[in-house]
């Protein structure tokens, strides 16, 4: 009896914690922030310690929006990152993947034109946007849909895609 007591206590403690690592809190910042938006993505640059944001419906602006921004996790302050290439999609509801050799992967998604069929990199360094060639089956533009980051047991690198809307409807299939 007395250990279930000390396994309850135990677990107690762990829930305690857990319960409070979950506050959040707003974080005040310096520099102007991007304007409200929905749809968009932001993704966790480790490597230099900032927080990445594309893109989105701009509520100001009443457009799908190219921006892109970092909130600089040290100096905790906003700035915008200025493309150098012409091509500069505006784009909502799609997936946002930051790579580990500096370039951030836009799938997919829905822009002014409709549903994008393209997958879209921008390279950090360059700040450069390119269109990136798939190989294999050809996966239907959508948006709206799910995905998911993984290594496999070989060290390799995937991306799975599922579902979302596409030109014929919700779809349900799977892509690596």
């Amino acid at each position: 009896m007395v250990i279930l007591m000390k396994i309850l206590i135990i677990l107690k403690c762990l829930v305690l914690q857990l319960t409070l690592s979950m506050q959040v809190s707003r974080i005040p910042s310096l520099g102007a922030p991007p304007n409200k938006r929905y749809d968009n993505g932001a993704v966790l640059d480790r490597k230099h310690n900032r927080i990445i944001t594309f893109g989105g419906f701009d509520t100001s602006q009443k457009h799908r929006s190219p921006d892109i921004h970092e909130y600089d996790l040290s100096t905790r302050s906003w700035s915008t990152i200025i493309p150098h290439s012409r091509l500069s999609p505006g784009i909502s509801n799609f997936q946002m993947y930051l790579r580990e050799y500096n370039k951030f992967l836009i799938f997919f998604g829905e822009m002014n034109q409709g549903i994008s069929s393209e997958v879209f990199s921008f390279d950090l360094e360059t700040r450069a946007w390119m269109i990136e060639k798939l190989t294999g089956d050809k996966i239907p533009g959508r948006f709206v849909h799910a995905s998911t980051e993984f290594i496999d047991q070989n060290n390799q690198s995937f991306v799975a895609i599922f579902g979302g809307y596409t030109h014929d409807g919700i779809n349900n299939d799977l892509f690596l």
